[in-house]
């Protein structure tokens, strides 16, 4: 997050420090900048003046008009702010920090001490109010502290402590397991680390189920209780050491059991866990059909000459269905149009396929009589028929929408 200075704010905006100082204090209770809302926050001891504190305007909370108004900024400062918040604010202290000034925004606006801020404070205690998303009920105490805190630090004030354990997991095993055991804390944290690592190790290195995994590793863990020095009956601590699905969550044991396929069986690791796309360059089946001549390395032998085998593939491009049609040929011959127009119509004819509204095709010679037929089909069925060359070196042919360069 990066914060501005009031001397870089004047300089930005061509204003004099003491005005923007002016319009940061005026921010922070709520009254806009020549038509903008300021988002400000207050800074403890960075200059002297009414108790020790200036404001500083939060840049990345600023509106895109107001962004552009102050292009480049010549120093602002990060630090200080950070320090003061103790650390990052995340994106859902902001907006409880919104939910709260808008809260009490109507008690802000009365003069204290008035019997009409007094009204405000219990109409606002006596309505649900959304925080968090939620409606919920606001004690009389809790709105005050809210209107207290924001006098003091202005906005700064509102935004909600992070709790002291975010990021780290509140649950050992299970909730039961965590209230019903009589193990310290160091001995508690010893057992989650062995039974994680012989969950992890079962998974990776035997391939055993998620379900088998939790039924092995819940009476490792009640005979590791029991050895740590758990006074609990055998019955009472076989029930609190029930794992569930939700610790096996947290051990990533998923991952463990991917490594295992991925090891031990490849094809299943590939169907089950790699991800598969399907791309088409048409959106209707037969608006597009791509045609070549492939060599096929097969070896065809012949009592009186060797034979070698071409195979001429049209693949239909929305679909991507394709159709190959082999030719034999001998020493000296090649694929010829006649072989071109007996395979094409193999595809006109066949249930999946039919006649094509454009054709995607090399510069070979055997394809040369398409560029004339399609234009025969066109004048025939009153309609839009083309072909492209990946290098068109028959003058007049349409080369069309799928061109080379």
């Amino acid at each position: 997050m990066m914060y501005l200075a009031p001397e870089s704010f004047a300089a930005s905006m061509g204003i004099g420090v003491r005005a923007a100082q002016v319009a940061f204090r005026n921010a922070a209770d709520g009254k806009p900048w020549k038509g903008h809302h300021l988002p400000v926050i207050a800074i403890k001891g960075q200059s002297v003046g009414a108790g020790g504190k200036v404001w500083a305007l939060a840049v990345d909370r600023c509106p895109a008009e107001l962004k552009a108004k102050l292009g480049v900024f010549e120093s602002p400062f990060e630090a200080p702010i950070q320090g003061e918040l103790n650390g990052k604010v995340e994106p859902l202290q902001w907006a409880e920090q919104a939910d709260r000034l808008r809260i009490i925004r109507p008690v802000l606006d009365l003069p204290k001490r008035s019997a009409e801020r007094v009204e405000a404070f219990r109409r606002i205690a006596a309505e649900r109010n959304v925080v968090r998303g939620c409606p919920t009920r606001l004690a009389d105490t809790t709105i005050r502290d809210w209107v207290r805190l924001h006098e003091l630090q202005g906005p700064a004030g509102l935004i909600p402590a992070l709790p002291a354990d975010k990021g780290k997991a509140r649950v050992t095993f299970t909730r039961g397991w965590d209230a019903g055991i009589d193990l310290r804390m160091d001995r508690r944290a010893a057992l989650a680390a062995r039974v994680t690592r012989i969950a992890q190790s079962l998974v990776a290195t035997d391939g055993r189920s998620i379900r088998e995994t939790l039924r092995l590793c819940s009476d490792h863990l009640c005979r590791l209780s029991a050895d740590a020095g758990s006074q609990l009956p055998v019955p009472v601590l076989r029930g609190l050491c029930q794992l569930n699905v939700k610790w096996a969550e947290r051990a990533d044991l998923e991952r463990y059991r991917l490594s295992y396929l991925a090891r031990k069986d490849h094809k299943r690791h590939q169907d089950k866990t790699v991800g598969r796309a399907s791309l088409a360059l048409a959106d209707r089946p037969m608006s597009l059909l791509q045609g070549d001549v492939h060599y096929a390395d097969i070896a065809v032998e012949d009592q009186a000459e060797p034979v070698r085998l071409r195979l001429i593939a049209w693949l239909d491009m929305s679909s991507l269905f394709l159709w190959v049609t082999p030719v034999l040929l001998s020493k000296g011959q090649g694929i010829v149009q006649a072989d071109v127009a007996e395979s094409l119509a193999y595809v006109t004819m066949c249930p999946h396929g039919g006649i094509p509204e454009h054709f995607y095709l090399d510069n070979g010679g055997e394809y040369s009589a398409l560029a004339e037929a399609m234009r025969r089909l066109e004048y025939l069925a009153q309609d839009q028929f083309g072909l492209t060359l990946a290098k068109p070196y028959f003058e007049g042919v349409d080369r069309g929408p799928f061109q080379h360069p």
